[in-house]
């Protein structure tokens, strides 16, 4: 019953990469569908807790942002939990690396680009100048960290926090796909023991809120 979580930079093409796996391994591809199951578990419509989660905020929207953040986040954990325990799935995103991280038979995938590579993408694709799109991967990329800073004080960069970083500016999709998909069967044929969970300069749950030192705002 595997279990792959894939953390991607915005214009990394990790969604890519995880329909790519989820495809060759038959596992179920899990992205918005988790918000959708959080909601009904909160009891509220799924767009007032997708806007906590996927929303890129202006400075003062933050504020509102993230109190709807911590106010379902726990429904957001046990949506996750409850996806996770069935199996067979590639989990998209959300902090997923985080809450079931100690789990030694999941396999945590982090996608990266360099920033240039990034921006390129973004602006063929959403048909952007290219310092258009610079700046909206620069606020996704900021948005993301400060969620993961204040929702599970984490720096959600942290190599530590993965089994496998793929690079796609240097890295096709493709190739991508089959690292992932041969690493993930190694793991399940190899699994560790037991996986310690990350702890290094992790900071306590909420310590500093939308202040973060190590926030790049």
């Amino acid at each position: 019953m595997p279990v792959i979580t894939i953390s991607r930079e915005y214009g990394s093409l990790g969604d890519e990469i995880g329909q790519g796996v989820a495809e060759q391994l038959s596992l179920r591809f899990v992205d918005k569908e988790v918000v959708s199951s959080a909601a009904e578990l909160a009891g509220v419509p799924e767009p007032e807790l997708a806007e906590a989660y996927e929303k890129r905020p202006s400075f003062l929207e933050r504020f509102v942002i993230l109190g709807k953040a911590e106010r379902y986040a726990g429904h957001m954990i046990q949506a996750i939990q409850r996806i996770a325990a069935d199996g067979d799935v590639v989990l998209m995103g959300r902090g997923a690396q985080v809450l079931i991280e100690a789990s030694p038979d999941v396999l945590h995938v982090r996608v990266v680009a360099p920033l240039d590579v990034r921006a390129e993408r973004i602006a063929e694709a959403e048909g952007l100048e290219w310092l258009a799109a610079l700046a909206k991967i620069r606020q996704e990329d900021r948005t993301r960290a400060l969620l993961h800073e204040v929702m599970f004080g984490i720096e959600w960069d942290r190599p530590q926090l993965y089994d496998l970083v793929i690079n796609t500016g240097s890295v096709s999709v493709e190739a991508a796909i089959q690292i992932v998909v041969a690493s993930a069967r190694a793991h399940a044929a190899h699994p560790a023991a037991e996986r310690p969970p990350f702890q290094e300069d992790r900071h306590e749950v909420h310590e500093w809120g939308p202040f973060a030192p190590t926030t790049p705002w």
